[in-house]
C-alpha cells in the first residue's frame, strides 16, 4: 500500500457519496491530480495551483502551454487539466444550446462559465437570432473599433444581427459608471451603422449584475427589443445593480414601472 493511498481512498469516497467536503475546489483538484501523479502527495501542488490560478475555474480555463509553466506540472498533468477544462466547456455549450437570452439574468446564466474560465475582466459578444437564441459567442479584444469589427465579422459568419455584450468584473456589486454607459452608447451607434442591434451590455459578478438596458439605455431596435425583458423607469431608474433572480426579469419591457 502506498504512502498516500488512505488519503486518496477518502477523497474518492467523499466524492462518490456526495459529501460536501468532497466537492470543494481543493478536493476535486486533488482527486483529478491523483490520476496524473499516482505516486505523489498532490495536496501541496493542488493548493499552489488554486492560489496561482485564482480557483478551479481559472485553472481549467488555461491553455496547455500555460498549464505546463506551473512548477510541478508536467506534460501529462497539464494534458489532463486541459482535457477536463475542454470537456467542461463543451458540456456547458451543449446544455445552453437551446437557451433563450431574453433577459439580463439569462445572459448571465449563459455566459457565466465562459467568464469563469476566461477570468475577470473578459468581454464577450453573443450573436442571436430574432428569437434571442444564441448563434455564436466570441471574446472581444483590442480597442472599440477592433471590437466592433469583431462583432461584425461574427454576425456575418453566424447570420445574426442582434448582439448582447457581457463583461466580467471583480467588483462584488457591479455598477455601470457614466463612463461605461458613454462607451456603451458609442458602441450602440457604431453597431447600428453596421446594421446590428446592440440589445444590452451586462456587467457580471457571481450572483449580481448591472444592465445598461435596465437603466433605460439602448431603447431602440423594435421588434426584437420587445422580446427582451429589461424594464426600467420610475423609482428604479437609478438603481445600477440587480440580483440575477430579480423580480424585474419577469416583467416585459413594454410595461415599464411608473
Amino acid at each position: 500500500m502506498g504512502e498516500y493511498d488512505g488519503h486518496r481512498r477518502r477523497l474518492r469516497s467523499r466524492f462518490v457519496t456526495g459529501k460536501q467536503e468532497g466537492r470543494d475546489d481543493l478536493a476535486l483538484l486533488e482527486l483529478l491530480l491523483c490520476y496524473a501523479l499516482p505516486r505523489r502527495d498532490v495536496q501541496p501542488l493542488a493548493r499552489e495551483l488554486l492560489r496561482d490560478a485564482g480557483g478551479l475555474g481559472g485553472l481549467l480555463g488555461l491553455p496547455l502551454e500555460e498549464l505546463t509553466a506551473f512548477a510541478g506540472v508536467g506534460e501529462n498533468t497539464a494534458l489532463l487539466l486541459a482535457l477536463a477544462g475542454e470537456a467542461s466547456r463543451r458540456s456547458e455549450e451543449q446544455r445552453q444550446k437551446d437557451a433563450v437570452l431574453n433577459s439580463p439574468a439569462r445572459v448571465k446564466e449563459y455566459i457565466a462559465s465562459r467568464l469563469l474560465f476566461a477570468g475577470e475582466g473578459a468581454v464577450y459578444a453573443i450573436d442571436m437570432d430574432m428569437d434571442l437564441r444564441p448563434l455564436g459567442c466570441q471574446m472581444l479584444t483590442g480597442s472599440e473599433s477592433d471590437r466592433a469589427e469583431q462583432i461584425l465579422r461574427m454576425a456575418l459568419s453566424e447570420g445574426g444581427r442582434t448582439v448582447v455584450i457581457a463583461a466580467g468584473t471583480k467588483e462584488p456589486f457591479p455598477a455601470l459608471s457614466d463612463g461605461d454607459l458613454s462607451l456603451v452608447r458609442r458602441m450602440h451607434e457604431t453597431l447600428r451603422g453596421l446594421g446590428i442591434t446592440l440589445l444590452d451590455h451586462v456587467l457580471i459578478h457571481d450572483e449580481f449584475y448591472a444592465s445598461a438596458a435596465q437603466l433605460g439605455e439602448l431603447t431602440d431596435g423594435e421588434p426584437v427589443r420587445a422580446r427582451y425583458h429589461a424594464p426600467f423607469g420610475g423609482l428604479f431608474r437609478n438603481i445600477r445593480t440587480f440580483r440575477v433572480d430579480n423580480i424585474f426579469d419577469d416583467w416585459p419591457l413594454s410595461d415599464p414601472l411608473e
